[in-house]
């Protein structure tokens, strides 16, 4: 299995998050198999005698969801205007849906949805009456990220969106730009210094603030340094003669201001002016 880590793990930890949000409010519920995943969801259908089902699921190269036991065009829509929304919300650009039906009950209901679709009879597939492709158009570049069918023996309708495609795209576009920072920066340079420093990190990064210090004893022209290639929002400059009487220094970074806090209140003030 391939290890990723950094800004494409968080890619694809967004991607995974947003998706699963959207499934969660369409009621889809989730099925994990290393198996067909498809066949794996018929056949829970079957042994479990539902009258009918829907999942979602994700895997390595993928993402998508599908349903089985509805029999009108209801659930069609249901299917593409998910895939697509769930699409609009990661800001995916110039989104269309081709598709190769006459069913203009279908294609009402897309328009009642605010999709926007363009019929395509060149889409075929076997065994199918309806296919579906997502594609994304960045000057004049069409990328396919998605697609989906209804599988007329089965009665199942699915889609499938491809994350590498897709995270490609949000590349593009800017969605995802490698721009390391961090809320604040603290620097100490004594031993007293850094106890209050580790005690502040913790209650910092435990308030949801993402919070760096130095870990290597280097000098304070290093630490700032690092704050600065971190673009740190704010920087806590921890000095002994402040801790003396109950104070911490803070400046910050956007205004190049500095700050003089109580002690006692200095997790607010961080909280209140980030």
């Amino acid at each position: 299995m391939e290890t990723i880590y950094g800004l494409k793990a968080k890619e694809v930890q967004y991607i995974t998050r947003v998706f699963e949000t959207a499934c969660e409010y369409y009621n889809y519920e989730f099925i994990k198999t290393d198996k067909n995943v498809l066949e794996e969801g018929e056949r829970i259908y079957k042994e479990k005698e539902l009258a009918k089902a829907k999942f979602y699921y994700i895997k390595k190269e993928e993402i998508g969801a599908f349903a089985l036991g509805f029999k009108t065009s209801l659930i069609d829509a249901e299917i593409i205007s998910m895939s697509y929304r769930i699409l609009e919300e990661m800001a995916v650009p110039n989104l269309t849906v081709k598709i190769n039906t006459s069913d203009n009950s279908l294609l009402d209901y897309l328009d009642y949805l605010d999709i926007d679709y363009e019929v395509n009879n060149d889409i075929k597939e076997n065994d199918t009456s309806l296919t579906f492709e997502l594609i994304s158009t960045i000057e004049k570049q069409a990328q396919v990220i998605g697609s989906g069918m209804k599988d007329i023996k089965k009665n199942i309708t699915s889609f499938s969106i491809n994350k590498e495609n897709l995270r490609n795209v949000l590349e593009e576009v800017a969605n995802f730009k490698e721009t390391k920072s961090i809320d604040v920066y603290i620097t100490s340079t004594t031993l007293e210094e850094t106890l209050t420093a580790i005690r502040l990190i913790q209650d910092l990064r435990w308030s949801e603030i993402i919070t760096e210090m130095d870990y290597q004893n280097r000098s304070l022209d290093e630490q700032l340094e690092e704050a600065s290639a971190l673009n740190a929002r704010m920087v806590i400059k921890l000095n002994s003669e402040d801790l003396k009487k109950g104070l911490i220094t803070v400046e910050d970074y956007l205004t190049k201001e500095e700050t003089k806090v109580d002690e006692n209140e200095i997790l607010d003030y961080i909280i209140s002016n980030l």
